[in-house]
């Protein structure tokens, strides 16, 4: 059965069907769009923003039963063009018209989704890995008003290329995996960028925040090359420490 739904980011099918009873213990295909490349949208009641992708079994929600036997894990996923997708994929991510990074997923068929009982049939995937392309630059957006897991980038970012962060207000975005190894430059463009682990800025050239951003070390360890604060910048180092190998 070929699904008109993509992933990474939509969350409920186009072509999503109900029935009462589903039976996901047999073999078979199911098929459903993978973009080349992706273009990253917002929050919204049907699609995730990158911002979540990294949270695991957002849950692409294909069939809703009342009754369900089987956990699907004897159906194959497959993506537009018939290539199997069950393992770790990497995407294209586009932003303003260029592709600044390349996401890796793993893509799985199950017959539950994020917090729900077995009631459906759903493509479950997670964001594992950012990479960031040479000489572009990827904006991690802040979806307004969102906290916990949906404000925190958990997948490893890697890569060459820079990093931008973009929240509203008093928001916070936060990077939490230890092992971010990409090597650009990292700038708070509005809100706030916490760091929850040691080492989560990476191998950063520089650390640059805009003028009324904000920087939280938030009582870890981090390393830039240089600091570069705009006038009314703020640095809080809230009981970390930031190592400056170039001076700034």
């Amino acid at each position: 059965m070929a699904f008109n739904a993509t992933a990474p980011d939509q969350k409920v099918a186009t072509s999503h069907v109900t029935v009462s009873q589903l039976d996901a213990s047999g073999t078979g295909m199911v098929q459903i769009n993978v973009p080349a490349p992706y273009v990253p949208g917002y929050e919204t009641d049907t699609t995730a923003s990158l911002m979540t992708q990294d949270d695991a079994n957002i849950g692409l929600n294909l069939v809703s039963a009342t009754t369900v036997t089987g956990s699907g894990g004897n159906l194959t996923l497959q993506d537009q063009s018939g290539n199997v997708i069950t393992d770790a994929t990497q995407v294209d991510i586009a932003q303003n018209g260029s592709t600044v990074a390349k996401g890796t997923y793993d893509y799985r068929l199950t017959t539950s989704g994020l917090t729900r009982a077995q009631d459906g049939l759903y493509v479950n995937y997670g964001l594992t890995e950012l990479e960031l392309l040479e000489n572009q630059t990827l904006t991690l957006e802040g979806t307004p008003d969102t906290t916990g897991d949906a404000a925190d980038q958990s997948a490893r970012i890697t890569g060459s290329g820079n990093l931008a962060i973009s929240t509203t207000g008093s928001d916070v975005l936060s990077l939490s995996n230890s092992s971010n190894d990409y090597t650009g430059d990292t700038t708070v463009v509005s809100g706030t960028l916490r760091t929850d682990v040691d080492g989560a800025l990476g191998d950063t050239a520089t650390l640059v925040i805009n003028s009324d951003a904000k920087a939280d070390l938030n009582g870890t360890v981090q390393t830039a090359g240089v600091l570069a604060g705009d006038v009314d910048a703020v640095l809080d180092v809230n009981g970390g420490t930031l190592n400056l190998t170039n001076g700034g």
